[in-house]
């Protein structure tokens, strides 16, 4: 396989080697992490859109019970 060299100061160095378990490559390291910070993308922006539809509903609830109450009989 290909590889490529790449520099890194002292800090991402110790940051990426603290994220090594046992025998794993810095490569694993790497793309093991972006896999899952792009898992977490993923999942913030589903729970946003979760949100956005929880409260779209709610809206439309909210008007619903408006219009019943504007609309029976008076008591």
């Amino acid at each position: 396989m290909a590889s490529k060299t790449i520099t890194i100061d002292q800090e991402a160095y110790n940051i990426l080697r603290s994220h090594r378990f046992g025998n794993e490559s810095f490569s694993d390291v790497i793309k093991k992490e972006m896999a899952l910070a792009a898992y977490w993308d993923k999942a913030r922006a589903l729970e946003k859109e979760f949100a956005e539809l929880r409260q779209s509903r709610g809206n439309k609830a909210t008007q619903l019970r408006r219009k019943r109450r504007k609309n029976a009989p008076a008591r």
